[in-house]
């Protein structure tokens, strides 16, 4: 943001300027999490052979690049089954408490 438009500047910029910085910020530590997965993937793939038992099947580094949004809908999927497996636990949980609470 340069003098003029912080000074001069409609009042809303800074916010939006705030925004885009903050924006950045996290693309940036997006950036740096997923060349430290590839990092790690590189390293047990190298290191990882090396002191794997025989028989075992190898480690490979990927072939293609990780999508983090594909790595996202499959977390929030995961979350989503967990979720409906408490509900079904829940419920069977409830109607077992109303049976105890009638036999009596």
């Amino acid at each position: 943001m340069t003098y003029e438009q912080y000074w001069y500047g409609d009042v809303w910029m800074v916010r939006a300027f705030r925004k885009a910085h903050e924006l950045r910020q996290e693309q940036t530590d997006a950036d740096a999490w997923l060349h430290g997965l590839y990092v790690q993937q590189a390293i047990a793939a190298t290191v990882g052979n090396a002191f794997q038992k025989k028989g075992s099947k190898a480690i490979e580094y990927p072939n293609e690049p990780i999508s983090v949004k594909e790595k996202r809908e499959r977390t929030e999927a995961h979350k989503r089954k967990v979720a409906e497996n408490e509900r079904i636990r829940l419920v069977a949980l409830l109607d077992r408490v109303i049976a105890n609470s009638a036999e009596k």
